[in-house]
């Protein structure tokens, strides 16, 4: 008895493959936005600079003091972190500008610098998001009265043309407004900030008082002095055992008592 039931016929495969390749094309689109999913902390780890991140590890509160140990622990594991946060970034200013940071929290360090002029005014960013370079070149900008090129004087303390001034003047390394710092990228920025901030005081300085030469104190009075008309004599070093270069005039000699006088 035969069946009723089609057959059905293995498809044949396309000559150009066009099937398989289709296939996999979808595939493809399936499984890309999965394995970017998965791979995305990788690529903020591997390319920091290329957006905005959220530290996950930041400092505790208790090495953002103003104690001296403190501030010790600070600088000693900042170059551990692979990315510096806005609220570490900010604390690291104030310590290399004023030395101490009186600021209890977050929120006050922003207010400190916005009343500085060394942060904008509409500046909003939290606390553990990574530190963008544009923001610490107008920062150093400002602290260090750097006023740049024409552009950056005409335009004002732009991040862009900051970090431009801050590159060529060998403070910021190659970058853009827009990447982060390592803790380590962080701490040579500082050294060299030192380096420039105690140059440009040692210029400023005045140069040491130097007291006069006995030349420089009698030029001037000799040469107030009116001009003699009388020849100048010149003594010599015995005076009393040189002759007489006039012999004295003989004394009239006295009369005779009894002698007329002659008239």
């Amino acid at each position: 008895m035969l069946s009723n039931t089609p057959k059905i016929q293995p498809a044949s495969p396309s000559p150009s493959g066009r099937g398989r390749v289709r296939v996999r094309s979808i595939l493809n689109r399936a499984l890309i936005p999965h394995l970017l999913v998965s791979l995305s902390p990788c690529l903020l780890v591997l390319f920091p600079g290329c957006r905005s991140a959220h530290v996950a590890t930041t400092m505790p509160a208790s090495m953002m003091t103003d104690a001296p140990d403190s501030q010790m622990d600070f600088w000693h594991t900042l170059p551990d972190h692979h990315i510096v946060a806005n609220d570490e970034a900010f604390h690291a200013l104030l310590l290399f500008l004023d030395g101490s940071d009186p600021a209890a929290d977050y929120d006050a360090r922003v207010q400190l610098l916005k009343d500085r002029h060394l942060l904008a005014k509409n500046f909003g960013e939290p606390a553990d998001q990574a530190v963008h370079r544009g923001t610490l070149a107008v920062a150093l900008i400002q602290a260090l009265n750097i006023k740049g090129g024409l552009t950056l004087r005409l335009t004002g303390p732009t991040e862009r043309y900051a970090t431009r001034e801050l590159q060529w003047m060998g403070l910021f390394p190659t970058s853009s407004p827009q990447q982060t710092f390592s803790g380590q990228e962080i701490l040579g920025i500082i050294g060299r900030a030192e380096d420039f901030q105690r140059t440009q005081e040692h210029a400023a300085q005045p140069k040491a008082h130097e007291e006069p030469s006995i030349q420089e104190i009698v030029a001037p009075s000799v040469a107030t002095q009116p001009a003699s008309t009388e020849p100048a004599t010149q003594p010599t070093a015995e005076p009393f055992n040189t002759p007489a270069t006039n012999p004295p005039l003989k004394k009239p000699a006295t009369p005779a008592p009894g002698t007329p006088v002659q008239e």
